[in-house]
Protein backbone atom coordinates (compact mmCIF):
# COMPACT_ATOMS: atom_id res chain seq x y z
CA UNK A 1 0.00 0.00 0.00
CA UNK A 2 2.85 2.38 0.86
CA UNK A 3 4.35 1.61 -2.52
CA UNK A 4 1.11 2.60 -4.28
CA UNK A 5 0.85 5.88 -2.34
CA UNK A 6 4.48 6.67 -3.20
CA UNK A 7 3.79 5.94 -6.90
CA UNK A 8 0.73 8.27 -6.96
CA UNK A 9 2.73 11.09 -5.30
CA UNK A 10 5.59 10.57 -7.74
CA UNK A 11 3.14 10.65 -10.72
CA UNK A 12 1.52 13.84 -9.40
CA UNK A 13 4.92 15.51 -9.06
CA UNK A 14 5.85 14.44 -12.60
CA UNK A 15 2.59 15.72 -14.12
CA UNK A 16 2.62 19.06 -12.31
CA UNK A 17 6.27 19.73 -13.07
CA UNK A 18 6.00 18.93 -16.80
CA UNK A 19 2.46 20.21 -17.61
CA UNK A 20 0.46 23.31 -16.83
CA UNK A 21 -2.63 23.14 -14.66
CA UNK A 22 -4.80 23.93 -17.67
CA UNK A 23 -3.43 20.90 -19.57
CA UNK A 24 -4.08 18.61 -16.62
CA UNK A 25 -7.68 19.88 -16.25
CA UNK A 26 -8.43 19.49 -19.96
CA UNK A 27 -6.93 16.01 -20.03
CA UNK A 28 -8.97 14.99 -16.98
CA UNK A 29 -12.21 16.36 -18.47
CA UNK A 30 -11.47 14.63 -21.78
CA UNK A 31 -10.74 11.31 -20.07
CA UNK A 32 -13.89 11.43 -17.94
CA UNK A 33 -15.97 12.34 -21.02
CA UNK A 34 -14.61 9.37 -22.97
CA UNK A 35 -15.35 7.02 -20.08
CA UNK A 36 -18.94 8.31 -19.71
CA UNK A 37 -19.54 8.12 -23.47
CA UNK A 38 -18.24 4.54 -23.56
CA UNK A 39 -20.51 3.52 -20.70
CA UNK A 40 -23.55 5.08 -22.38
CA UNK A 41 -22.85 3.39 -25.72
CA UNK A 42 -22.18 0.00 -24.16
CA UNK A 43 -25.21 0.08 -21.88
CA UNK A 44 -27.74 1.00 -24.58
CA UNK A 45 -30.36 -1.62 -25.30
CA UNK A 46 -30.41 -2.55 -29.00
CA UNK A 47 -33.61 -1.53 -30.78
CA UNK A 48 -35.34 -2.19 -34.09
CA UNK A 49 -36.91 0.64 -36.02
CA UNK A 50 -40.42 -0.44 -37.04
CA UNK A 51 -43.02 1.28 -39.22
CA UNK A 52 -46.70 1.06 -38.34
CA UNK A 53 -49.50 2.01 -40.74
CA UNK A 54 -52.93 3.12 -39.54
CA UNK A 55 -55.93 4.79 -41.14
CA UNK A 56 -56.30 8.52 -40.55
CA UNK A 57 -59.43 9.32 -38.54
CA UNK A 58 -60.43 12.39 -40.61
CA UNK A 59 -59.98 11.25 -44.21
CA UNK A 60 -59.36 7.47 -44.05
CA UNK A 61 -55.95 7.81 -45.69
CA UNK A 62 -53.04 5.80 -44.42
CA UNK A 63 -50.69 7.37 -41.88
CA UNK A 64 -47.31 5.99 -40.84
CA UNK A 65 -45.79 5.89 -37.37
CA UNK A 66 -42.24 4.94 -36.52
CA UNK A 67 -41.54 3.18 -33.23
CA UNK A 68 -38.40 1.74 -31.72
CA UNK A 69 -39.01 -1.77 -30.41
CA UNK A 70 -36.55 -3.63 -28.23
CA UNK A 71 -34.42 -6.18 -30.04
CA UNK A 72 -35.64 -9.76 -29.76
CA UNK A 73 -33.47 -12.87 -29.88
CA UNK A 74 -35.59 -14.68 -32.48
CA UNK A 75 -37.54 -13.70 -35.55
CA UNK A 76 -40.64 -15.30 -34.01
CA UNK A 77 -40.22 -13.09 -30.94
CA UNK A 78 -39.85 -10.02 -33.12
CA UNK A 79 -43.03 -10.88 -35.07
CA UNK A 80 -44.99 -11.50 -31.86
CA UNK A 81 -43.78 -8.20 -30.40
CA UNK A 82 -44.57 -6.30 -33.61
CA UNK A 83 -48.09 -7.72 -33.97
CA UNK A 84 -48.78 -7.07 -30.27
CA UNK A 85 -47.75 -3.43 -30.71
CA UNK A 86 -49.85 -3.15 -33.88
CA UNK A 87 -52.90 -4.53 -32.05
CA UNK A 88 -52.48 -1.89 -29.31
CA UNK A 89 -53.20 0.75 -31.95
CA UNK A 90 -51.74 4.09 -32.92
CA UNK A 91 -49.93 6.49 -30.64
CA UNK A 92 -51.74 9.53 -32.02
CA UNK A 93 -55.46 10.16 -31.61
CA UNK A 94 -55.66 11.25 -35.25
CA UNK A 95 -55.36 7.61 -36.35
CA UNK A 96 -57.80 4.72 -36.08
CA UNK A 97 -56.68 1.37 -34.60
CA UNK A 98 -56.88 -1.61 -36.95
CA UNK A 99 -58.67 -3.83 -34.45
CA UNK A 100 -61.14 -3.13 -31.65
CA UNK A 101 -60.08 -2.93 -28.03
CA UNK A 102 -59.90 -6.37 -26.46
CA UNK A 103 -58.18 -8.03 -29.43
CA UNK A 104 -55.05 -9.92 -28.41
CA UNK A 105 -52.39 -12.04 -30.09
CA UNK A 106 -52.68 -15.73 -29.27
CA UNK A 107 -49.58 -16.66 -31.27
CA UNK A 108 -47.37 -15.37 -34.06
CA UNK A 109 -44.50 -17.21 -35.67
CA UNK A 110 -42.63 -17.62 -38.96
CA UNK A 111 -41.93 -20.95 -40.65
CA UNK A 112 -39.86 -20.70 -43.79
CA UNK A 113 -41.27 -17.68 -45.60
CA UNK A 114 -44.78 -18.01 -44.14
CA UNK A 115 -46.08 -16.03 -41.14
CA UNK A 116 -48.83 -17.55 -39.00
CA UNK A 117 -50.75 -15.12 -36.82
CA UNK A 118 -53.65 -16.04 -34.52
CA UNK A 119 -55.72 -13.23 -33.02
CA UNK A 120 -58.47 -13.65 -30.43
CA UNK A 121 -61.24 -11.39 -29.22
CA UNK A 122 -63.53 -9.08 -31.20
CA UNK A 123 -61.19 -9.21 -34.23
CA UNK A 124 -63.82 -8.78 -36.94
CA UNK A 125 -65.86 -6.05 -35.25
CA UNK A 126 -65.91 -2.74 -37.10
CA UNK A 127 -63.75 0.03 -35.63
CA UNK A 128 -64.80 2.72 -38.15
CA UNK A 129 -67.83 2.39 -40.48
CA UNK A 130 -65.89 4.00 -43.35
CA UNK A 131 -63.23 1.28 -43.31
CA UNK A 132 -64.17 -2.13 -44.66
CA UNK A 133 -63.07 -5.44 -43.23
CA UNK A 134 -61.09 -6.08 -46.42
CA UNK A 135 -59.21 -2.75 -46.15
CA UNK A 136 -58.27 -3.51 -42.55
CA UNK A 137 -56.76 -6.87 -43.47
CA UNK A 138 -54.92 -5.37 -46.44
CA UNK A 139 -53.37 -2.70 -44.20
CA UNK A 140 -52.46 -5.37 -41.65
CA UNK A 141 -50.77 -7.29 -44.47
CA UNK A 142 -48.88 -4.16 -45.55
CA UNK A 143 -47.65 -3.67 -41.98
CA UNK A 144 -46.26 -7.19 -41.74
CA UNK A 145 -44.74 -7.28 -45.24
CA UNK A 146 -43.06 -3.90 -44.75
CA UNK A 147 -41.40 -4.85 -41.48
CA UNK A 148 -40.62 -8.49 -42.31
CA UNK A 149 -39.13 -8.57 -45.81
CA UNK A 150 -38.46 -12.31 -45.60
CA UNK A 151 -42.19 -13.12 -45.26
CA UNK A 152 -43.88 -14.14 -48.52
CA UNK A 153 -47.31 -15.21 -47.22
CA UNK A 154 -49.45 -14.55 -44.19
CA UNK A 155 -51.88 -17.02 -42.70
CA UNK A 156 -54.24 -15.18 -40.38
CA UNK A 157 -56.56 -16.80 -37.88
CA UNK A 158 -59.27 -15.01 -35.91
CA UNK A 159 -60.66 -16.97 -32.99
CA UNK A 160 -59.49 -20.22 -34.59
CA UNK A 161 -60.97 -19.54 -38.04
CA UNK A 162 -58.68 -18.85 -40.99
CA UNK A 163 -59.57 -15.40 -42.33
CA UNK A 164 -56.62 -14.88 -44.61
CA UNK A 165 -54.49 -17.58 -46.11
CA UNK A 166 -51.43 -17.12 -48.24
CA UNK A 167 -52.07 -15.80 -51.73
CA UNK A 168 -55.88 -15.71 -51.53
CA UNK A 169 -58.15 -13.90 -49.15
CA UNK A 170 -60.69 -15.97 -47.25
CA UNK A 171 -62.36 -12.90 -45.77
CA UNK A 172 -65.40 -13.18 -48.08
CA UNK A 173 -66.09 -16.69 -46.76
CA UNK A 174 -65.52 -15.47 -43.20
CA UNK A 175 -68.04 -12.66 -43.69
CA UNK A 176 -70.62 -15.15 -44.98
CA UNK A 177 -70.09 -17.38 -41.94
CA UNK A 178 -70.39 -14.40 -39.62
CA UNK A 179 -73.66 -13.25 -41.23
CA UNK A 180 -75.36 -16.62 -40.64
Amino acid sequence: MKHLVHLVKKSKTFVTSNHTTRQVVFFTIFSVSIIILSLVVLSRQPVNRSVFYFFDRSNVRVRAEVRLLSDQETLDGRLLQYVSELILGPIHDASVPLFPSGTTVESAFIRGRDAYIHLVGPVVDVVDERISFYETWRLFEKNVFTNFRNVARIYMYANGIEVYGGDHSADAEFKKRKMR
